[in-house]
């Protein structure tokens, strides 16, 4: 379901909130950290974590649909620590092979949106990067029964802003990459 495109049963309102995209994390060493955007055909041969399915369905099989056109065995390795950004990236540093972690969908779209490239602790020499063209993007939409009482509609006048997502992470609820945060601000994802 695309919010902004698709016509909705009465008495149901929809509204885009607009288009957002994962941060794909790499080793500091790999060949897409200095270039900060890493090409499908990179990551779709590459072990990534991102999930698990049951989080945002939607999303994990339009984003893997994607990953397949360039490798149609490519799978999605579940993260070990779903509730751990840095745990999940010790355990990607840390392998055999080389490994991505990529996050919900977490970056919006547009100018000023680029993931925060300042090395922290806990990052474990990873770094986060963009996909290339956007490719893997998922539209945020709210819908709504039109037959609200008149109080509780105005609650719809206008769209969420990054600065209450903002103000919500800075709460210490979620960390922005974490889908939780996302699903408690905003109805759903849909994958484009």
């Amino acid at each position: 379901m695309n919010p902004a495109g698709e016509s909705l049963p009465a008495p149901l309102d929809a509204m885009n909130l607009g288009e957002f995209e994962p941060a794909a994390w790499v080793s500091g060493t790999h060949p897409a950290a200095p270039r900060e955007v890493i090409g499908l055909d990179e990551l779709a041969h590459m072990d990534v974590v991102h999930g698990p399915r049951r989080v945002s369905a939607g999303t994990y099989d339009a984003w893997l649909a994607v990953l397949r056109t360039r490798n149609p065995r490519f799978e999605f390795l579940d993260p070990p620590f779903r509730q751990s950004l840095p745990m999940t990236l010790a355990f990607a540093a840390t392998g055999s092979r080389s490994t991505a972690v990529l996050t919900g969908p977490c970056h919006r779209v547009g100018a000023g949106s680029e993931p925060d490239r300042t090395a922290g602790t806990g990052t474990y020499d990873m770094v986060p990067v963009r996909v290339e063209q956007r490719r893997l993007a998922a539209t945020a939409g709210l819908v709504w029964s039109g037959d609200l009482p008149a109080s509780s509609s105005s609650c719809f006048s206008t769209p969420p802003t990054a600065s209450l997502l903002t103000h919500a992470n800075r709460t210490g609820q979620y960390h922005e990459s974490h889908p939780r945060f996302y699903h408690r601000e905003i109805a759903g994802w849909t994958g484009r």
